[in-house]
């Protein structure tokens, strides 16, 4: 009987080990499941903290945007209307009228590059529950408009046999080529024997020099050097690089001016016996295009403001010259109509006294004699509707260009630069079918067309990065195509 006492008095103690094994066991896991609960709680916070801070930033690269395209200036006290003043030396928030982003808040701060006006940083906070997250990027404002190039091909109705851009040349400068979408193994530009896209002015005409603007100097790897910020975008098709041609030039540390180019966009890449070898870039050579659909060849048929296509601007809006030749055979007259334009024959001088747009209808507009100069000065667009516009004198502006002199010269059908001798030229060119450039001319300024026709003696074209902030009145495809580009990204503490 005893025995079995004890027995039982062994089992309920057992029993209440069991209990509180269980019962440990029981408050670990609650324990545990509390803990883990906190914690997916902190990293569902965490992580919404940081896609506020993405989406604040993805909000501020927007306003920036909308900002550059409305007044191409972050720093007149306003970001797309609201007021704040941006300075280098530290951060200033943007003064949103809310701060709130789903279930939590978001702060954006600004911050300015001395002597950078497109560039500038940015710091997004976002916050959930008291848990912050912070992103800072580097961004660049960057205007795809074609005349922020030194040659603009579109190739959008030339014959599919030949390319965008043919011949060879040295161009200074950003090329920017659409290419026909059918076919990405076609070459949109072969470049052989001296050909060259370079991001400096080096070789360039002393008479030319003298009439544009110095190229700022600018901070690269610690070097400060003369830049046009060239870059290369093809759409469709590849650039084809043989023998010693080359896009930009391996970088030379202490010297004054940069040697690779800023950027190189080609989805389609490279051919020819150098290929991408020969391509000298700070992005590398694997970028794809990065302009989307957002840059189109805008034709005399386009709308143009309330007008129905630019050719009706330009017949409503604008100044008939009459004749459409400019050298000493014609004798001096004034244009009084809408806008006011003087030739003087005996000194060979285009005076724009009132800036605005002029044009020649169904005829030639023929500049200059073969060994004669024409000036320009003032500021205007010069149309060839229905017909060509021909180059057969040297071309320079009386002052600077285009700070104090700029004319577009415009054809509806071809432009043709130089065929009776090496020129040199300063203008704006657009042609809806053809530029053709011939012999060593040396063009200071943008070509912009369909296609474009560079002679076997490697004619030279210079960008003028100026021209996109000081386009005459009255030009086609004037519209500012902003895109912003992260330069580089972090999150910081």
């Amino acid at each position: 009987m005893i025995l079995k006492m004890n027995n039982r008095g062994i089992v309920l103690i057992y029993v209440y080990m069991v209990v509180f094994v269980l019962l440990v066991l029981m408050s670990a896991y609650l324990s545990q499941t509390n803990n883990e609960a906190r914690l997916s709680e902190r990293t569902r916070h965490s992580t919404e903290a940081f896609y506020i801070a993405e989406g604040a930033l993805q909000q501020a690269m927007l306003d920036l945007r909308q900002d550059m395209i409305a007044s191409e200036d972050w720093f007149d006290g306003d970001i797309d209307g609201i007021a704040m003043a941006i300075n280098a030396s530290s951060f200033t928030p943007i003064p949103y009228g809310s701060n709130t982003m789903g279930d939590g808040t978001f702060l954006v701060e600004l911050k300015g590059i001395t002597g950078k006006n497109s560039y500038m940083w940015v710091r997004a906070t976002g916050t959930s529950s008291g848990i912050t997250r912070r992103v800072q990027a580097y961004l660049q404002a960057k205007n795809l408009s074609p005349w922020d190039n030194a040659i603009f091909a579109a190739d959008g109705t030339a014959d599919p046999s030949e390319n965008p851009i043919n011949g060879n040349v040295d161009v200074r400068g950003s090329v920017h080529i659409l290419g026909n979408p059918l076919d990405p193994n076609r070459d949109a530009m072969e470049m052989g024997g001296g050909a060259k896209i370079g991001n400096n002015y080096a070789g360039i005409s002393p008479m030319l020099s003298l009439r544009i603007p110095p190229l700022d100097p600018q901070d690269f790897n610690g070097d400060m050097v003369e830049t046009l910020n060239a870059e290369v975008r093809v759409k469709h098709g590849k650039l084809s690089i043989s023998g010693t041609a080359s896009v930009g030039e391996p970088n030379v540390t202490g010297d004054s001016f940069k040697e690779t180019l800023d950027g190189v966009y080609i989805t389609d890449g490279y051919s020819g016996n150098k290929g991408a070898s020969s391509v000298f870039s700070d992005n590398g050579t694997a970028t794809p295009y990065d302009a989307g659909d957002l840059v189109q060849f805008k034709t005399f048929d386009d709308p143009y403001g309330s007008y129905p296509s630019y050719r009706a601007f330009v017949l409503a809006e604008g100044t008939n010259l009459g004749a459409g030749n400019f050298d000493n055979t014609r004798p001096d007259f004034t244009i009084p109509g809408k806008f006011k334009w003087e030739w003087q024959g005996n000194t060979g001088t285009i005076t724009i006294i009132d800036p605005g747009v002029f044009y020649v209808n169904g005829t030639d507009i023929e500049i200059g004699k073969k060994n004669s100069t024409v000036f320009y000065e003032g500021r205007a667009t010069l149309v060839a509707l229905g017909g060509d516009l021909n180059v057969h004198s040297d071309l320079y502006t009386v002052g600077t260009f285009p700070l104090d002199d700029v004319v577009a010269f415009l054809a509806e059908e071809e432009i043709e630069i130089g065929h009776e001798s090496q020129l040199k030229v300063i203008g704006a060119f657009y042609a809806e079918e053809t530029i053709e450039v011939a012999k060593q001319s040396s063009i200071a300024g943008t070509l912009f067309a369909d296609s474009v026709s560079l002679g076997a003696q490697v004619p030279n074209v210079y960008q003028v990065p100026e021209l996109i902030r000081n386009l005459p009145p009255g030009l086609i495809a004037p519209e500012r195509l902003i895109i912003i580009k992260v330069k580089s990204w972090q999150e910081v503490s």
